[in-house]
């Protein structure tokens, strides 16, 4: 039996130390079985903004810091070979400045009724407010990156914001209703986010047009819980 795994216990860029989200993985191969294990091997590295102002745009080094083991034995719980090993994996990484797009902007007129329907308001009286989401058995037929506005009475206020991440159903809720806002009739409208897509390391681009929603019904939110339809 072999088997390896690696920890991310640090990370840095250039001088300064990030906070890092878990990364871990590990497998094994057992005689006559196939290969098991598994977790997570993508993560973020994260500066705070105080960080981000002593680094200035241009080439930078990310370095990631791994525990790795190895182990070969005759049996699971048996004696073997081990050998653990701290790696440092570094890469170069490009800072830009927060005004400078990370993604292209992508308009197809093929493909805008398809993205309109991939996030299309959902009523849900049991959540009692403003949903998004891409219909059962359907998917975006390319990444998203939007943030979302609602528009009343000629007043506009930004609410929030989504990316999709391989194109997986999006499912956004609205949580709190802005100020000078009251129930009924509003417009939807998502527009294109470098920022909303900046959290996904792997999106090369998103859709570049706005998406408007018309007369879409606003409620007050019900509060976040395990809420489901006739609990009490």
């Amino acid at each position: 039996m072999t088997s390896i795994g690696f920890t991310a216990v640090s990370a840095h860029l250039d001088g300064e130390t990030c906070k890092l989200s878990s990364i871990e993985d590990g497998m094994r191969n057992l005689p006559n079985w196939a290969i098991q294990g598994g977790g997570r091997t993508d993560g973020t590295a994260e500066l705070t903004p105080e960080q981000w102002r002593h680094v200035p745009a241009g080439t930078h080094t990310l370095s990631v810091t791994l525990n790795t083991s190895v182990r070969i034995a005759r049996e699971v719980m048996g004696p073997g070979l081990e050998h653990s090993q701290q790696v440092v994996v570094s890469a170069p990484v490009q800072v830009v400045a927060p005004d400078v797009s990370t993604v292209s902007l992508v308009v197809d007129p093929k493909l805008r009724e398809a993205v309109r329907q991939s996030v299309a308001p959902w009523p849900s009286p049991w959540m009692g407010t403003l949903c998004l989401r891409t219909p059962e058995g359907q998917q975006p037929p390319l990444e998203l990156g939007f943030d979302v506005y609602l528009k009343q009475d000629g007043r506009e206020a930004v609410v929030g914001s989504f990316a999709t991440e391989n194109r997986f159903p999006v499912f956004w809720r609205l949580l709190v209703v802005p100020d000078r806002f009251r129930p009924g009739p509003v417009d939807v409208i998502l527009r294109p986010s470098n920022r909303a897509a900046a959290g996904s390391f792997a999106t090369r681009s998103i859709w570049g047009e706005e998406v408007v929603f018309e007369d879409v019904e606003l409620t007050a939110p019900i509060p976040v819980g395990p809420i489901y339809p006739g609990l009490k």
